[in-house]
This record gives C-alpha cells, sequence and structure tokens, in this order.
C-alpha cells in the first residue's frame, strides 16, 4: 500500500510503501501514520539522499511500530526496516526443531528476514536450511555416512533421494541459487515458491522422523 508523505521542512512530497503486517500481532493492515521525521545522511552516501522514520499505529493490537526508509536524490523510496523486528511463527512440524537443530535455525532466520522483506538474505537462508535438511535426511534415512555425505555439495545430496523428494529438493535449490547470483534465471518463481518446496520436503521428512517415534510405542500386554 503506497501513501503520500510530506516533508514539512522542504514542502517536497514522497511516495512510500507502507507496511502491510504488524510485527507485534502478525495481522495484515493498513497502519495509520502516527509522526514522521526526515533526515539527511551525517556522512557521504552516493545513493541515499535523506532518510525517513515513521511511526506507525496498528488498529488491530493498539501498538506502536517504525518503518524507516531511504530516498535518493530522484525521490524514490524503498523501505529498509521495520521495528521491532518481526518474529512470525515457523509452521513446520515441531520434531524437526528437536531433530534438526540446525535445520531450524537456519530456516527460522530466513523467516524473519522473509517477514522484513530482506528477500535476497531469506533466499539465501532457505537455500542453507535446504542443504541442511538434505544431508541430515540422508545420514538418518538413506544409510549414508556424515563422512561421505558433508563434503558433497547439494545436487550431489539431493540426486540421491527418490524422485519426489528429488524435484522438491533441486526446485528449492534452483530458485535458492538465484538469490545468491547475479542472474535470476527463473523470473517466473518467486519465494513463496523456494519456501513452498523446501515445506513439502520438510513434511516428508518429518514422516519419516514421526514413523520413528511411532514404532517405538511397544505393544499393549495382551
Amino acid at each position: 500500500m503506497f501513501t503520500e508523505i510530506e516533508n514539512i521542512d522542504t514542502g517536497v512530497k514522497y511516495q512510500i510503501e507502507l507496511p502491510t503486517k504488524c510485527p507485534f500481532c502478525g495481522v495484515s493492515l493498513s497502519p495509520r501514520i502516527e509522526g514522521k521525521l526526515f533526515r539527511r545522511p551525517t556522512k557521504l552516501c552516493t545513493d541515499v539522499f535523506m532518510y525517513a522514520y515513521l511511526i506507525l499505529f496498528c488498529p488491530n493490537c493498539d501498538d506502536i511500530f517504525y518503518a524507516k526508509y531511504t530516498i535518493s536524490g530522484n525521490g524514490q523510496s524503498r523501505r529498509v526496516a521495520v521495528y521491532p523486528v518481526s518474529k512470525p511463527k515457523i509452521s513446520l512440524p515441531t520434531i524437526l526443531r528437536g531433530k534438526y537443530p540446525d535445520f531450524w535455525e537456519a530456516y527460522r532466520q530466513a523467516v524473519i528476514a522473509e517477514a522484513n522483506n530482506l528477500n535476497p538474505l531469506c533466499g539465501m537462508g532457505y537455500r542453507r536450511a535446504l542443504e541442511m535438511l538434505t544431508k541430515r535426511h540422508l545420514i538418518d534415512h538413506y544409510d549414508k555416512t556424515e563422512a561421505e555425505i558433508m563434503k558433497l555439495d547439494l545436487a550431489k545430496c539431493y540426486n540421491q533421494l527418490d524422485d519426489k523428494e528429488k524435484a522438491l529438493a533441486r526446485g528449492a535449490a534452483w530458485l535458492g541459487n538465484d538469490y545468491a547470483h547475479m542472474e535470476n534465471k527463473h523470473p517466473d518463481y518467486d519465494i513463496t515458491d523456494l519456501k513452498n518446496f523446501i515445506n513439502s520436503l520438510a513434511l516428508m521428512v518429518s514422516a519419516y522422523l514421526t514413523a520413528e517415534e511411532a514404532d517405538k510405542v511397544p505393544r499393549a500386554p495382551r
């Protein structure tokens, strides 16, 4: 959602994009601007003409949060941060958190980056989480050793998975690579597709882990 704000010191107006989700309650919203501040950079900066800071009110939870923008010399604005940093919930089976804490932490950080519109960072973070998940899955459920798997690149790992798992891991890896390189080779896909592929693979892996737990249930005495 775009709106217009005015620097009352100069009379210049700028179009800025407001956050669409409250970092406190997580509800989609149209926040109300309670205050604004414009400040010129104190150090020489070739691409930033001015900073804009907004104080925003969430009508859903009645809380206050903040947004920071950069404004270029031609008046173009870009939102660079929302405070406090959103900490959204992770919608994956919690068994993965206990079994694969490294994967869970990488995924959690990627989710936070995505919630704060840091798409290049979250894309690379999701890819890192994918690699951790794929390698641990191979070691635990494909009778591979840690010594042979950890030194392999991701492609050589996912090629050892079964067809459906391989398709998900490969697709996620290719999309994740787009966020780590200058050239985007898959412009018809975005971060949502990348996350959907990883989430689907994670659900498959969690099924293995849950089945292992179920197999530990003792037979009832007769």
